[in-house]
């Protein structure tokens, strides 16, 4: 998270889950208008990881675009969360707990994807 957190320091801050009130979680930052519905529908929260004591797993859950939504899914990388589309958004998945650290750095390939979509992060054009 730490590696993320500075890579997106202008868009994101790491503050306590909103959404389940313990651990640690990347949020829109403040300064950052929130660029559609499921952002300010999560609060402004994109992702959160489960290392406390109980849930301690490092599964991870976070709002990916419609289509991150699907490669993750189809990869089975992670699944569609039971309260996805109730409580949550339908984009709302829980992404597995990385075993290796080939693992890690898909999650953290995700984890990216999801920070960028939330805030709305404009990536360079391949012409640049």
């Amino acid at each position: 998270m730490e590696e993320l957190a500075t890579k997106y320091a202008s868009h994101t801050v790491v503050r306590t889950s909103v959404l389940e009130k313990s651990g640690d979680a990347f949020l829109v930052a403040d300064s950052v208008a929130t660029p559609h519905s499921i952002a300010k529908s999560t609060k402004r929260e994109i992702a959160h990881v489960h290392a406390g004591t109980g849930s301690g797993d490092y599964s991870l859950h976070m709002s990916l675009s419609p289509a991150d939504c699907k490669e993750v899914i189809s990869k089975k990388w992670g699944e569609r969360m039971t309260l996805a589309g109730t409580l949550v958004p339908h984009e709302y998945l829980m992404v597995y707990t990385p075993r290796t650290k080939e693992e890690v750095e898909v999650v953290k390939t995700i984890v990216s994807a999801a920070i960028e979509f939330m805030a709305g992060v404009q990536k360079p054009s391949d012409k640049e």
